[in-house]
Parts: structure tokens; C-alpha cells; sequence
């Protein structure tokens, strides 16, 4: 959908019913879902919110001038029938978000189900290296992952924003 060039498993769609995607419009971005609305409206707000701490925060440059489209994927079991490369390989990793970049669009796809106690980590990681990409000609790799990483461990919620939270994993 929404010229992403998906590749669905027609043996995994065979077996389940046809899956209801929801379509949610931000004024930056739009999110089509096969989980709830609730879920996409979810997904709109994290990506607005973090656009706002680069784009009013830092004074960045944040508009590509491509249209941005975030994919939200209820489940392993959808994103594996619409990502199926991704499965195909044994023990190869399965995501639960990234970025694609095609000629005409930027598409962010994540898994809702992911959970954890950051679930837009891989998302804000990879809109970190757009947006710096956007601003700055050529970044040491280390400071260009650095803020990357940074940002990827920010928590979004309505009233509170808080960026660069260490991952207890790491410490």
C-alpha cells in the first residue's frame, strides 16, 4: 500500500482473513495501520512530537520535501506477510521497525506489538540520521551515531517529553 513495494506472502494471507487498514493523517505525516485507530493516531502523535524536538527544539531543518509515510503492523505475523525477505534466511533478525527511502517517499514501518520499554527506538534512531542528513554535509560516524542513539532513547508521552534516557540494558 501507499506505494511502499510490499511483498505479501500469498500463503500467509491465503490462511488469514483479509486485514482492515486504517488510514491516520498528522499535518507531517500519515500512518496507515492494521491495528486500531487508537494505535494509529498513537503512532501520528510520536512522530509529530519528535519532528517538534528537532524541528522548535534544535532549530533543525525536518521537512525532506518527500511525503512520509509511517506503516504500523499489529503483529510478527503481519509484518512477516508483508516483509517476508525479512524471515526467509534462518537466523537472520526480524525487525521491529525501519526505514525505507524510495525515490518520491520516506516510509518508517514498526511493529505494535514490539512492546518493551521503548518501542520507537529503531524509528527515532533512523528519523535522527534524516534529519541530520537534512542539516549537516558530513558527520564523524561516531558523533553521527552518538546522537543518534541519543535520541532513539527518547520517551514521548502527552505532557512530558524526556530525550536521551540510558537503556538499562546497557548500564
Amino acid at each position: 500500500p501507499y506505494g511502499l513495494r510490499l511483498r505479501p506472502d500469498s500463503r500467509a494471507f491465503a490462511q488469514g482473513q483479509p486485514q482492515k487498514w486504517t488510514e491516520v493523517r498528522s499535518p507531517h505525516f500519515l500512518v496507515a495501520t492494521n491495528g486500531s485507530e487508537r494505535q494509529g493516531r498513537q503512532l501520528a502523535y510520536q512522530f509529530e512530537a519528535i519532528r517538534s524536538v528537532f524541528e522548535q527544539t534544535l532549530r533543525l531543518r525536518v521537512e525532506s520535501g518527500k511525503p512520509f509515510v509511517v506503516i504500523g503492523f499489529k503483529d510478527e505475523k503481519s509484518m512477516r506477510a508483508a516483509m517476508p525477505e525479512y524471515w526467509e534466511k534462518k537466523g537472520q533478525a526480524h525487525p521491529a521497525g525501519g526505514f525505507l527511502s524510495s525515490g518520491d517517499k520516506i516510509y518508517a514501518f514498526l511493529r505494535l506489538d514490539a512492546g518493551g520499554e521503548n518501542t520507537y527506538f529503531i524509528v527515532y534512531h533512523e528519523y535522527t540520521h534524516m534529519v541530520l542528513d537534512l542539516n549537516v554535509r558530513s558527520l564523524p560516524l561516531w558523533m553521527s551515531e552518538g546522537l543518534a542513539e541519543f535520541y532513539s532513547y527518547s520517551t514521548i508521552r502527552e505532557k512530558e517529553i524526556s530525550l536521551g534516557r540510558p537503556d538499562a540494558y546497557l548500564i
